[in-house]
């Protein structure tokens, strides 16, 4: 059983990256190191999901989570490497439509709905 507003607050918090992302590119600054972005236990979710007993992190779906969670933050941590870096190109080419960040946030997106919905 999930916490259904959790996870829509996650599912938010998530796709709220992109413009945190974007501020990074333009700016060339972050409130987060790339080390912060990478943690996927350090965010609210991330923290309530490992807090979870091990049966419910082990369905399918959870182990899906678990797994789209870690490689956003790993992307999402790559994209903003880029952008502390200055190499503005790079950092927008990361986060366009069909990249790698794009498509696993678009992924996590749906397996959080799956997660939140029991499946």
């Amino acid at each position: 059983m999930t916490d259904s507003a959790l996870v829509d607050r996650a599912r938010m918090a998530h796709l709220a990256w992109r413009s945190r992302l974007r501020e990074a590119i333009e700016t060339g600054k972050s409130p987060l190191t790339v080390e912060e972005a990478r943690s996927d236990r350090a965010c609210e979710f991330g923290k309530w999901l490992y807090g979870l007993p091990p049966a419910s992190r082990q369905t399918e779906a959870g182990m899906q989570v678990q797994a789209l969670h870690a490689a956003f933050h790993a992307e999402a941590a790559a994209v903003l490497g880029l952008a502390l870096r200055g190499r503005r190109p790079e950092a927008e080419a990361a986060m366009a439509l069909g990249s790698k960040f794009a498509t696993i946030l678009s992924e996590l997106s749906r397996a959080l709905e799956k997660f939140k919905a029991g499946a």
